[in-house]
């Protein structure tokens, strides 16, 4: 489910007979993927290499 077809079940749909408000819409769609797949990167980086540290820990014991 995308953030557009969301919003289009909360907006009345004669509002997207207006193709501009579905532009804007669909610009909004792609500013706040583009926003929080920025985010999503960082935390998967983070956590990838806290799992690394983990397993070199567990495969190399002290």
């Amino acid at each position: 489910m995308t953030l557009f077809s969301f919003l289009k079940g909360f907006i009345d749909v004669p509002l997207f007979k207006n193709k501009t408000s579905m532009a804007t819409l669909l610009f909004s769609e792609l500013f706040l993927l583009a926003h929080f797949s920025r985010h999503f990167r960082n935390f998967a980086r983070k956590f990838c290499d806290d799992s690394n540290k983990i397993k070199s820990r567990i495969l190399k014991p002290n």
